[in-house]
């Protein structure tokens, strides 16, 4: 695998943001609503932008966002910090980790997933939750990583609310041994 993981700077954003919205209308058509993968898909830069002025006011010691290349092709993307969720705080979390459909299946995710919990143990926290949407396949991948589901409530994604459970990992520093 010929592959390289690297912390995402302001010129990144573009790639960044180009992965999530095309994995997102891989992953997402008869999940989300067609509307809302319309609107991303069609308004990139709206979002492109957004994110590139999130990440200048970001406090890059909260949130980590990386790109994941395969043969100099940005392929993936990924972020961790600070739990969201004030009923688990003192917690990392993983907000998210998206893969283009031409590399799931070849190992990627899982090498993404311990990168995060690599960047959240170096940030101090022995604890993590992550977020899936509840139809999305990737839920049998946190149970396999030892995530304990503890949650799960709707969120609104688009004009839709869709179920996400919430895995929890305790001594998260047992996961790269």
């Amino acid at each position: 695998m010929n592959y390289q993981i690297k912390e995402i700077t302001y010129e990144d954003i573009r790639a960044y943001m180009n992965v999530n919205i095309d994995s997102w209308l891989e992953t997402y058509p008869g999940i989300v609503d067609d509307e809302f993968l319309h609107d991303i898909d069609t308004n990139r830069e709206k979002y492109i932008s957004r994110q590139q002025s999130k990440f200048l006011e970001n406090n890059k010691e909260k949130e980590k966002k990386f790109l994941l290349f395969v043969n100099n092709e940005p392929v993936g993307m990924t972020s961790c910090g600070i739990s969201n969720d004030p009923k688990y705080p003192n917690t990392g979390e993983i907000y998210s980790i998206y893969l283009l459909n031409k590399v799931k299946g070849k190992g990627y995710g899982k090498i993404l997933f311990l990168n995060n919990v690599q960047e959240l143990i170096k940030m101090g926290y022995n604890n993590m939750v992550i977020g899936c949407l509840k139809p999305n396949p990737s839920n049998s991948f946190y149970s396999h990583m030892g995530g304990k589901l503890i949650n799960t409530y709707l969120r609104k994604t688009g004009n839709k609310e869709i179920p996400e459970n919430v895995y929890y990992f305790s001594n998260i520093q047992n996961l790269i041994k």
